[in-house]
Parts: C-alpha cells; structure tokens; sequence
C-alpha cells in the first residue's frame, strides 16, 4: 500500500503536516459537506487534501482539493458560501475529463473535540502507511480542542528524527 497524501495545517503563520487524530471519526467528514471525492491514485484513497487552519483560536478548514473524477453532471458544492475553482489536473491526459474542485480560504468553523498531532517535518522514504516510525518526524505539536476552540498545546522535541540524524552525519 502507498503511503498517503498528508492534508496540511497552519498554526502560529507556520505550515505543517497532520499525521494523527483522536478520536478520528468525530474529526472531519467530506461526505457531511456533500462532497463524494474519488481516489486519484493509490497515494489519495480518500481523493481530498484539506489545509487546517487555527483562526482566532478556532480550528477552521481553510483549503480544499478534491478529485471528482469524471462526474462532469456532479453538483457543485458551495463551503461556507465558497464555490470552488474546477480544473483538470495537470497530470491527467487531455482527452480524460477528470475533474478536481479547488476550493480557497472557505475558513469553514470545524466544531471538533479531542486532540491533534502535527509535525514540521516529515518523509515516509516510501514506506507503506501502516507503520510510520518516530523518527521519519520532525518536532510535532499535540493539540488538544474543545467544541473546534484550543484548550491546549504540547510541544514535543524529537531528537532522533531522521532529519536530525541526517544532518549531524553531515
């Protein structure tokens, strides 16, 4: 199995990469927007990438690219009175009519409780997505939320991450 896309997420101006939640199901869900995104690749089961976003103590969905195939007759979803920008991507063939919805700065409130990890560093060097060990992370930064407001922050220093090792052979 191919290790997953990371959906991103900006705290404190700067960028990171989400790679845990719990309790996950109470999270995010695409499918409650009504959005059915299909998977472009192996890399992308789920067909979206989100970018998370801490606005005046609040956890928004700030950003969204979802994959929507070939549904040419799908309805087109607004976000918080946002209507995305549907392009074909890049890499698909000109004659495909595969169809990806970008939407921008949606700052859709996400009432979300429980806790979050984020990690200004990472690379899965190609390993599947079931294990990913500690050290292919940077520092990270568990968030803890209530009702979608910060309740909390732990900062943890990862001095054996990979990049750390890396850098000090060097």
């Amino acid at each position: 199995m191919s290790a997953q896309e990371r959906d991103n997420f900006i705290y404190n101006a700067a960028s990171y990469y989400l790679v845990g939640v719990d309790p996950i199901e109470k999270f995010f869900s695409i499918h409650e927007l009504g959005i059915y995104p299909v998977a472009p690749s192996t890399a992308n089961w789920r067909g979206f990438v989100a970018t998370f976003a801490i606005s005046q103590g609040q956890l928004i969905l700030r950003d969204l690219i979802t994959n929507n195939g070939n549904k040419e007759d799908a309805l087109v979803v607004a976000l918080n009175g946002i209507t995305p920008t549907i392009i074909k991507p890049s890499k698909a063939p000109e004659t495909s009519s595969w169809r990806e919805w970008h939407y921008n700065n949606v700052n859709l409130l996400i009432p979300y409780t429980g806790k979050v990890t984020i990690t200004d560093r990472y690379n899965n060097f190609g390993h599947t997505a079931f294990y990913e060990p500690p050290e292919y992370f940077g520092n990270f930064i568990i968030l803890s939320f209530k009702d979608g407001k910060v309740i909390g922050e732990e900062l943890h220093r990862n001095e054996t991450n990979i990049f750390t090792l890396l850098e000090e052979a060097f």
